[in-house]
């Protein structure tokens, strides 16, 4: 009691602060702030001003000196949410607007800049530099006509501000009229001489006028001017180097490093020298910022085809490799660098077309022979690939590899299929210790299915190579293909004893833990292979999904992290960085992953797909709109790419543009009813019900074979309040081609309508006729489940759960209709369901009340505390949390859980229950 009296007298004195006194603290930290800045410590700057800002949330100078301190140091972000919010304070605006414009600038948040940042009269050089910055903005939105209107305008404002001089130039620049651009820097720096951003667009002018020696000039002045300008010194390292100036040029890279280890001039001579050393990944590296500047080189192109080539980064390696290439043609290692990105990309017609025309000078390249007999095998010029197999052959006739890859390649045609596992057969009991024609045989009986004789070749692998752990590892895999996890299991194992940081079956054991809820034995399996191997990329993503699965996915991005850094342009590691930031809710991190995304896998369509999306979610129009516009731009023939750019559009509200853009995928494919039902979407929002109704019987004309036009009038016809009409046009497109769909709408016309054993049947009837339908028997499963139907809801769980082994809800529903059923088996099926899904409330409270109820009440106790604590209003989970309470004579704690409960009068499976014990423990 003492102590929460002292507490308490500590806040009255606390709140009983005069004004006046807050406001002297608050300037004795501003001080602090601006001395601190003059010393050039920003950090603690920042916090001094942080504190000020705590002490006077409205104080608008240490609003603003704190935002003064973000755009300094880069914080673009957080210097945008101070200096708006001082302008909101009533701060002097003429203060305000010109960095705030230049952070919104910064950001990329170009529209936002013109919507928000109003003008400033009465103060010329803020008009001017607000004007300047909006002619930035309009530039970079592609409108040349307005920014130059408003450069005009920012020079008219205030003619002795460079700031307008400079945005004209930039303007005239982006017109590649350098004479303009030059004359304007020219006023520019007739008023501020030392004006850095001034003196670089000056060195950039010069460079474009190919004088190298009058932008090495201009630039060292910049440079001079402001030595923490990096982007300039870059420029400036990179001519010194074109020049031949090495020794100025590497003194330059040397103080660059010392503020940015990213400059041009510094890692490009960096790189080189990584490369000449093997160090591929090092030199990935160095590279990876600076690739539009080192492409502008005559050898650029190579050497980043050849980084990005080894470390994997296909999109920009082809880039490089198809311009390198273009310049020599007759190149055949700039042939065989592309062609063998375009096979990882498994686009096999690129691959024939870069390396036929060598075919000839590649008989005795065993590495381009590799390629081209894929790419030959992928397009199915069966012809070409035996006649070239057969020239190979003649050249080799006593090579095996040469005869188990022609055996190997009948194998997959239907026809000659039996004959080719024969040959390959053959070859492996001639040689046992034949590697090739071994793997071959393997994989030719798995890929036809026979997977009890891909077992007993594996066998014959294996003891033809007992320390070898590859054979084990197909053992496996062709064992758990049968069902046989615990063979599958052993044989896992095995292979791992032969060889411990054998990552394709540590991830085959580790992923078999996870299914069966055994997720500690999963993270220490694959800990272990990344103690061993901490660039084991493979491992690392499997060891993040561990973590994202289980709900966790703040503890993946440390892996992920560490995945890309070992593999820097991975793009599936990039992508599930993505997805577990925005799943943390981290956005700053999750805004920038999409980004780096973005650029690492620039022509990826599922990689600008998911920063796209994450870009939607996170709020960034532009950026968004940005990426789905690159993304049709890949391919303006593909009605797909098209349509998800309508998709954004409407998303944000954009109909016009949308029905534009939908108006293109529909004339590309008059009969994409997917595009139909977002055409229709569109008008009605735009026209109202009736219109979408009438343009929606429409689309039935446009495509007559398609059941899914009649769903499609169905939807709008209920959207419409005519729900007859509705069932009667869903009824007619199940009845012409049946699907899930279908049969899920009728299901609910039949609920809606008070029919719930019509409803049922809609159901029954469906999965008699496709009984893989895991959609609707869910839908089934649950309708049971809520009725109280728990034995029937159980079969239908159960063949749910085969079907669907990583669903934790399936199981979880599982075990409450054997809980109901009194069936031994709901609590190890609960387990499983915890082990897929510790994180979810809902799952952890069924398995926590199981056990709570079994005996197990510290245990049931703990989880049932944290499933309330994460969703406290859940009436089933506060109905356990009672319990729990009641049980130890808290009843005070338990009839306060319970009251909500019972007040709403929530209905769930154990209402009744929960009704009786607060009437026991005294409720009213």
């Amino acid at each position: 009691m003492k102590t929460r009296h002292a507490l308490l007298a500590v806040l009255l004195v606390t709140t009983a602060l005069p004004a006046w006194a807050a406001g002297s603290e608050t300037t004795q930290l501003i001080e602090k702030a601006r001395e601190a800045q003059r010393q050039g410590d920003s950090r603690t700057a920042i916090i001094h001003l942080k504190n000020a800002v705590r002490k006077d949330p409205h104080n608008g100078e240490s609003r603003f000196e704190l935002g003064m301190v973000h755009l300094r140091t880069g914080d673009y972000p957080g210097a945008e949410k101070e200096l708006r919010q001082a302008r909101e304070a009533n701060f002097d605006v003429a203060r305000v607007l010109p960095p705030l414009s230049y952070a919104y600038l910064m950001q990329g948040k170009y529209r936002q800049l013109l919507g928000d940042v109003e003008n400033c009269p009465g103060n010329a050089d803020c008009q001017s530099a607000v004007l300047a910055a909006r002619a930035r903005a309009q530039l970079a939105l592609g409108n040349q006509a307005d920014a130059e209107k408003e450069a005009e305008a920012a020079i008219q404002a205030a003619p002795n501000n460079p700031e307008g001089h400079v945005a004209r130039a930039i303007a005239a620049l982006a017109a590649q009229n350098l004479s303009a651009a030059e004359s304007q820097i020219d006023e520019a720096l007739a008023t501020k001489p030392n004006h850095s951003e001034a003196l670089a667009v000056k060195g950039e002018i010069r460079r474009l006028a190919n004088d190298p020696e009058g932008a090495i000039t201009a630039l060292k002045a910049a440079v001079e001017a402001n030595s923490r300008d990096m982007t300039s010194r870059q420029k400036l390292a990179m001519m010194l180097l074109a020049v031949d100036r090495h020794d100025e040029a590497g003194e330059q890279a040397a103080e660059v490093l010392k503020l940015n280890p990213k400059s041009v001039a510094a890692i490009y001579v960096k790189a080189a020298l990584e490369v000449r050393a093997g160090r591929m990944a090092e030199a990935l590296e160095l590279v990876r910022p600076l690739e539009p500047e080192i492409a502008k080189l005559s050898t650029g192109n190579y050497l980043l085809a050849l980084i990005h080539g080894a470390n994997g980064n296909m999109e920009r390696a082809l880039d490089a490799a198809d311009r390198y290439q273009n310049a020599n043609p007759d190149s055949i290692p700039a042939a065989k660098l592309a062609a063998r990105l375009y096979s990882q990309r498994g686009e096999s017609d690129r691959v024939v077309r870069l390396l036929m025309p060598f075919r000839d000078r590649l008989l005795d390249d065993n590495g381009g022979l590799a390629l081209l007999q894929s790419g030959l095998l992928a397009e199915g010029r069966t012809a070409e690939m035996q006649e070239l197999m057969a020239t190979i052959a003649s050249r080799h006739p006593d090579d095996s590899a040469t005869k188990a890859r022609m055996a190997f390649l009948k194998s997959g045609e239907t026809s000659q299929r039996e004959l080719g596992l024969r040959q390959l057969q053959d070859i492996a009991e001639r040689d046992p210790s034949d590697a090739t024609a071994g793997l071959m045989l393997v994989m030719g009986r798995l890929s036809a299915g026979e997977f009890q004789q891909a077992i007993d070749a594996a066998k014959a692998m294996a003891a033809a190579q007992p320390k070898a752990p590859l054979p084990l590892h197909l053992s496996a895999s062709a064992r758990l293909a049968m069902g046989d996890e615990a063979g599958a299991r052993t044989d896992f194992q095995a292979a791992l004893n032969n060889a411990p940081d054998f990552v394709p079956s540590a991830l085959g054991l580790s992923e078999m833990d996870v299914r069966a809820g055994h997720g500690a034995e999963a993270r220490a399996r694959l800990d272990a292979i990344v103690k061993r191997q901490p660039k084991a990329v493979n491992a690392l993503m499997a060891r993040a999904r561990i973590e994202t699965r289980a709900g966790s996915p703040a503890q993946a991005v440390p892996f992920l992290e560490r995945a890309i850094a070992a593999a820097p342009d991975n793009g599936d590691a990039r992508s599930q960085l993505v997805v577990a930031l925005m799943e943390a809710g981290d956005k700053p991190r999750a805004a920038a992953a999409a980004a780096d995304l973005i650029r690492a896998q620039p022509r990826n369509p599922a990689a600008l797909e998911l920063a796209g999306q994450a870009q939607i979610a996170l709020g960034k129009r532009e950026d968004a709109l940005a990426t789905y516009q690159q993304l049709a731009r890949l391919a303006p023939d593909r009605d797909g790419l098209l349509h998800r750019l309508a998709q954004v559009q409407m998303g944000f509200d954009m109909m016009p543009e949308a029905k534009a853009s939908l108006d293109k995928v529909l004339a590309l494919n008059p009969a994409n009813v997917t595009a139909w039902r977002d055409r229709v979407e569109i008008e009605r929002r735009m026209a109202g019900t009736d219109a979408a109704l009438k343009l929606a019987k429409t689309v039935r004309t446009k495509a007559p074979a398609d059941p899914s036009a009649a769903l499609l009038e169905g939807d709008v016809a209920a959207l419409s309040a005519k729900p007859a009409e509705a069932e009667a046009a869903w009824r007619e497109a199940q009845a012409k081609l049946p699907s899930t769909y279908g049969a899920q709408r009728l299901y609910r016309a039949a609920l809606k309508r008070g029919d719930r054993a019509e409803a049922r049947k809609v159901l029954t009837d469906w999965l008699n006729r496709s009984p893989d339908d895991a959609a609707g028997r869910l839908i089934l499963a649950d309708d049971l489940l809520v009725t109280g139907d728990f034995k029937a809801a159980a079969v239908h769980y159960e063949r749910l759960a085969v079907k669907l082994p990583l669903s934790a809800a399936v199981f979880n529903n599982l075990a409450w209709s054997y809980q109901k059923l009194g069936d031994a088996r709901a609590l190890p099926t609960a387990q499983r369901a915890f082990g897929l899904a510790p994180a979810s409330p809902e799952i952890v409270d069924t398995y926590a009340t199981m056990l709570y109820r079994k005996g197990e009440r510290d245990r049931g106790a703990t989880l049932i505390q944290q499933a309330f604590t994460k969703e406290p209003n859940n009436p089933a989970i506060a109905f356990h949390m009672a319990e729990v309470l009641a049980d130890r004579k808290d009843i005070a704690a338990a009839l306060k859980v319970l009251k909500p409960v019972i007040e709403t009068k929530a209905n769930f499976d154990e209402s009744t229950n929960a009704r009786e014990l607060y009437h026991r423990l005294g409720g009213q």
